[in-house]
């Protein structure tokens, strides 16, 4: 833990969802965003915070430094 979390709170509950096993389109229905706008999201969610690879690896981070819970 230490860093400041890269993202804002929309980004943030976005990871949230992703910690919960959420897809896209499920995401989408909770949020009402479109499907296509939540999949641009989480690659500007992994680009602030370094990640490479899949979503698992920004929740991840986001576990272990705290940022979400």
């Amino acid at each position: 833990m230490g860093q400041p979390c890269p993202w804002t709170k929309r980004e943030t509950s976005i990871v949230h969802l992703l910690s919960l096993g959420m897809t896209a389109k499920e995401m989408s229905r909770e949020t009402c965003t479109s499907p296509n706008t939540l999949t641009s999201a989480i690659q500007i969610i992994k680009l602030k915070a370094g990640v490479r690879g899949t979503a698992a690896g920004v929740v991840a981070l986001a576990l272990r430094e705290g940022w979400i819970q």
